[in-house]
């Protein structure tokens, strides 16, 4: 049974050529290549990766010429946030669009997730459906037109799976799990490129270290001391040195050119012991605040006292407005710290409470 003459059948795409730019970005034209892989086990269609459109139906992924001279030209004209995606589905014209660098490859798994059945189940095992002429179920494979837009709601996305984290980073892509620490040297530099790179911001957990950017070894006055003074005794930062505060408010200046406003700046202690030299039990007994009534969650005060100094600078960097600081005398001993900017307000927020 044919498709009806509004509807697209991927069973007759044998003739389309997907296009991508020339100057395409490496992970837009690995996601021509990921579309064409498994169409082609789909449908046994292997279609060509051709810079120019034909007069046969085409799949425009990413921006390019082509796309701009063709029906669907003004997807071109929409700003489209970082792993912003954009599917648009006609009857002679498939257009893949999205914020860069992981959009357009996120839509390209987004459509042969909804439109054919794909599913990335394990590192090493796809299901992917066959759509033959033969088929018992003529309609599994026709598709109607369709716009569809997304925006991922959470920024980083993390799991600490071995098959999420080698060297490739492939499957983890494929789910779209771009979360990975912000200083891992793991994956192959080629593969990095291909699907886009990971978030920016890194992780939320056990993370300050990677704003601080000192060794203990170098810089042992950094660092945790014991009751005697002695340092370092963890690889936790002393937050009540001035030079370490200086330092990470320095580094994370330095990088605000990776988060758009809105964006969160994570910022969380080491998972390590804290420091007790005096100058830091000053502080905690100075701004501790403990609801709870004893029990140590006095001691988080250096650490909120020297991100609220971080936070402030921000404000100072990159808002007109003025700013909002919240949670300033608030100390816990388990915490993690979100540090979230945007034109007009600065929201210090801690997400979640008592620590056991």
């Amino acid at each position: 049974m044919a498709a009806p003459p509004e509807t697209l059948d991927v069973r007759t795409m044998k003739d389309w050529t997907i296009v991508v730019a020339e100057d395409a970005i490496p992970s837009e034209r690995y996601a021509a290549e990921e579309f064409r892989t498994f169409l082609c086990q789909a449908t046994g269609h292997e279609l060509p990766i051709a810079a120019a459109a034909t007069v046969g139906g085409n799949v425009f992924i990413g921006p390019s010429p082509a796309l701009r001279a063709s029906d669907l030209a003004h997807l071109m004209d929409a700003a489209y946030v970082e792993e912003e995606l954009r599917v648009v589905v006609a009857t002679n014209i498939i257009a893949i669009m999205g914020g860069r660098p992981r959009g357009v490859l996120y839509g390209v798994y987004q459509f042969l997730e909804d439109a054919l059945g794909v599913r990335f189940l394990a590192k090493n095992f796809t299901h992917v459906p066959r759509y033959q002429a033969d088929d018992p179920l003529p309609r599994r494979g026709v598709l109607t037109p369709m716009d569809y837009a997304y925006r991922p709601l959470v920024s980083c996305r993390f799991v600490a799976f071995p098959d999420l984290q080698d060297t490739t980073a492939q499957f983890q892509a494929r789910l779209r799990v771009n979360g990975r620490y912000r200083e891992d040297p793991s994956v192959e530099p080629e593969w990095s490129k291909r699907v886009g790179g990971f978030n920016r911001n890194g992780l939320v957990l056990h993370n300050i270290n990677s704003w601080l950017r000192a060794s203990p070894q170098e810089h042992p006055e950094y660092y945790a001391a014991d009751k005697d003074g002695k340092r370092p005794v963890s690889h936790q930062p002393c937050f009540s040195n001035p030079d370490v505060v200086d330092r990470i408010t320095a580094n994370v200046l330095k990088d605000l050119r990776d988060f758009a406003p809105g964006a969160m700046i994570p910022m969380a202690q080491e998972d390590a012991s804290l420091c007790e030299c005096e100058r830091c039990q000053a502080l905690v007994r100075e701004h501790g605040l403990d609801p709870f009534g004893g029990g140590g969650e006095n001691w988080g005060a250096p650490l909120f006292l020297a991100i609220n100094h971080v936070a402030r600078e921000v404000a100072k960097a990159q808002l007109e407005n003025g700013s909002e600081l919240y949670c300033e005398r608030i100390g816990m001993r388990h915490f993690s710290i979100q540090s979230r900017y945007r034109k007009g307000a600065m929201d210090f927020r801690i997400p979640y409470g008592h620590g056991s």
